[in-house]
């Protein structure tokens, strides 16, 4: 691609602003190009500006030092900071036009408290023209500004009543009215722009990303130093210079000229600054802001006599500039529904192929296919960009196929005609059986007809195996593999060799599609066990290089334990030559092999045991938990419940009471058979005895219906009751069935008896 940003990212929009070695051979010791005169022992020298004396020098090396340190305690700390910052009052400018000591402030200012940076601001406040503009004192105080809103907070609000010493905030009015008045010279300048953008973010009460408002360089070094403690809740700064912040911002407005500075390298971030705090502010003066920037820049003047091939003259200036296109991406990146609506159609509405060749504009494409969300306006982009889709990937701007993969799989809209465009772009799609060589085509970003130059090659697959991923190719893979519908993609990437399934493993770039694959929900167990199978016989090679160990062990975790058998297995065999490999080592310890040969029986129950904790975690995570069923209290343990509750707690229990006459009646009838099982046969000669037991028995019958029908007929008002009178008149029937049968028990007795004594005398 003609610039190296999106995958190769290439910041634009922001000057290089560093503090680096640009001359070969210079010392430290000094900071820029101006010079002045020193006298010394009656002679002149002439040294240049930031030149610092090696004894000073070396007393920020030793506070760098320290600072690196950690103290006793915070009592020795502080005072040793109240030390340094006092010799900084004396100092502070000369020693911050210095490179060295310029970055060992910027760390100091991340390991002081609020108290100790406010004399040192309402110092730089004098020589505000120094500290703005030099090249070195510009980063101190950019990095000081940015702790304001924490000292205003915290500052000692007596000294606002006093006229000695100055107050800070009385240095801050001064800050506004130097920026105020120096606006022109400040917002076009290399140095002093940085500032201003900082300060504006003080004012305005709103973090902005560093992209915004430091540059690349001082970024890329602020990595390894200390980052400043912004704090967010520190308000009262901005709601006390609210109106130097609109001031300032409305005299950046004014003063700019559409055509040149939203082009400016210095210019175009502070303007970015300022539409990011009013968004977040004023919803309503950023609405404002940003149609007055579209109107201005985004219109082009039509004409018949433009060719077809001349594409400048078809989009806007502003998008076709490095600089420019960047104010674009953000007003589409902040912008609402409706805004997007209006951008698309003042901008992409029937110019998508334009935007989409041209080196810079297609970046402006590739952000309004990220921000899209109406699923109406994302067909008609689809629409337009799959027809052109081989002419895009001609010009090698594979960002915007990448892009248009990914809106896909978030909208769930033209997933089956985006991956018909692309078989047929990479001329696959006929006959139909050369979609099976999607996947190849798709990872080295080549043409059917590049890939398989020709057909004796296709027979002769060792000629034409996938050894390159494209990185371009692999994210979009990547896409493919979680849209909805994944088979042709999965069919593909099943027919490839082991061979090179073991390269896409070992590939820094194919070793994402393997973890992709393995993660997505839309591609079943079964394609996964399949893809396991297909790389038996090359897994110790995997393990045993750099990327294929990381993807291995990916690979693992989403493993069950009869797959992890399978791989524990085949890389045990290659124990020597895991164990001394510098990757493979990883694989041996990580998945305990040496236990697995030795004690297999432990080694199945920890993995079991982790597969069925990971499986949890994953419930957990997704919401798809089990969750444990709350027990339901007994009725009579449950006090004070709503009216609703104690209704159908009532029939609930009327429920009950009827259970329970239905099972005192079984019991009933079930002591009667006990009492013809367990009473003695009677003699035939006793006949009136059997006649007296079914008399009784007719009467218990009368009485049982006798009761059954007054329970019918009661109007039945607490269940409570009910079961109470029940349990009452089952006691009674007990009792009467108890006494019967020892009445007629007893007589038996009797009768027995006598008829054995008229024996014994007979």
């Amino acid at each position: 691609m003609p610039r190296g940003r999106g995958f190769n990212s290439f910041k634009r929009g922001h000057s290089n602003r560093g503090r680096g070695n640009y001359a070969s051979g210079r010392n430290d010791r000094h900071g820029g190009d101006d010079s002045y005169d020193l006298e010394n022992d009656n002679t002149t020298v002439k040294m240049k500006l930031g030149f610092l004396p090696e004894n000073v020098l070396s007393y920020y090396r030793n506070v760098s030092t320290s600072l690196e340190s950690d103290f006793d305690d915070t009592v020795s700390k502080d005072q040793f900071l109240s030390n340094v910052y006092t010799t900084l009052k004396d100092e502070g400018i000369q020693v911050s036009q210095n490179q060295t000591v310029s970055r060992i402030l910027e760390v100091l200012f991340s390991h002081s408290k609020p108290h100790h940076m406010q004399d040192l601001f309402c110092m730089f406040s004098k020589e505000l023209a120094i500290v703005t503009f030099d090249r070195f004192a510009s980063h101190v105080f950019q990095s000081l500004v940015q702790y304001l809103p924490a000292i205003y907070e915290t500052r000692d609000k007596n000294m606002d009543r006093q006229n000695n010493p100055p107050s800070l905030k009385g240095a801050i009015e001064q800050v506004c009215k130097f920026m105020e008045s120096h606006m022109r010279d400040i917002m076009t300048h290399t140095y002093a722009s940085h500032v201003l953008r900082s300060f504006l973010e003080a004012l305005g009460g709103a973090q902005v990303k560093e992209e915004v408002v430091r540059s690349q360089v001082s970024r890329t070094h602020r990595k390894v130093e200390a980052t400043p403690k912004k704090t967010s809740t520190d308000t009262s700064l901005s709601q006390d210079f609210h109106d130097f912040f609109i001031l300032l911002k409305e005299k950046i407005v004014k003063l700019c000229n559409f055509e040149d500075h939203l082009s400016d390298a210095n210019y175009c971030p502070v303007l970015q600054t300022v539409l990011l705090i009013l968004h977040k502010t004023s919803t309503s003066e950023y609405e404002q802001l940003s149609d007055l920037i579209l109107q201005k820049s985004c219109t082009v003047v039509t004409n018949a006599e433009i060719g077809p091939d001349d594409i400048t003259k078809r989009i806007p200036d502003i998008v076709q500039n490095e600089v420019g296109s960047y104010l674009i991406e953000l007003l589409i990146s902040l912008a609402n529904e409706s805004q997007m609506r209006a951008m698309y159609d003042l901008l992409l509405r029937g110019k998508l192929i334009y935007f989409a060749v041209h080196p810079y504009a297609n970046y402006v494409l590739q952000k309004f296919l990220t921000c899209v969300s109406d699923t109406e306006m994302f067909e008609d982009l689809s629409k337009d960009i799959i027809q052109y889709m081989e002419d895009i990937l001609a010009v090698n701007h594979t960002g915007i196929i990448t892009k248009l993969a990914e809106a896909c799989k978030r909208t769930g809209h033209g997933q089956h005609d985006f991956v018909k465009a692309l078989m047929k772009a990479f001329h696959c799609l006929e006959p139909e059986s050369h979609q099976i060589k999607l996947v190849p085509l798709l990872a080295s970003l080549q043409t059917y007809d590049i890939f398989f130059p020709t057909e004796k090659d296709l027979n002769e697959s060792s000629s034409c195996l996938l050894r390159t991923i494209n990185i371009h190719g692999s994210l979009l893979l990547q896409q493919l593999l979680q849209f909805t519908h994944t088979k042709k993609v999965v069919s593909s990437l099943l027919d490839l060799c082991p061979t090179e399934l073991a390269g896409l493993c070992c590939d820094k770039c194919g070793s994402h599609i393997i973890d992709v694959y393995f993660q997505s929900k839309t591609v079943s167990d079964k394609y996964k066990s399949a893809l396991l199978k297909h790389l038996q016989g090359v897994y110790v090679n995997i393990a045993c290089n750099r990327n294929g160990s990381r993807c291995l062990e990916n690979i693992w975790k989403l493993c069950s334990l009869n797959q992890r058998i399978m791989i524990a297995e085949e890389l045990s065999k290659s124990q020597e030559r895991l164990e001394g490999d510098q990757w493979g080592h990883f694989a041996y310890n990580n998945f305990a092999l040496h236990k697995f040969n030795q004690r297999r029986k432990d080694w199945l129950d920890i993995q079991g045991a982790s597969s069925k904790k990971q499986q949890l975690l994953q419930n957990i995570l997704q919401g798809t938990g089990n969750k444990k069923k709350r027990k339901i209290k007994p009725e009579s343990h449950v006090e004070n419940v709503s009216f609703e509750t104690a209704e159908v707690n009532k029939t609930e229990k009327l429920q009950k009471c009827g259970n329970k006459v239905k099972h005192h009646k079984k019991v009933c009838d079930a002591d009667l058979t006990l009492e013809e099982k367990t009473s003695p046969k009677s003699e035939p000669s006793l006949g009136s005895l059997s006649e007296n037991d079914e008399l009784r028995q007719n009467k218990r019958k009368r009485k049982k219906e006798k009761k059954r029908a007054v329970r019918n007929t009661e109007n039945i008002s607490d269940p409570l009751d009910v079961e109470e009178g029940s349990n009452i008149k089952n006691k009674k029937k007990r009792r009467k069935d108890n006494d019967i049968h020892l009445e007629s028990s007893g007589e038996k007795n009797r009768k027995v008896k006598k008829e054995k004594r008229v024996k014994l005398k007979k």
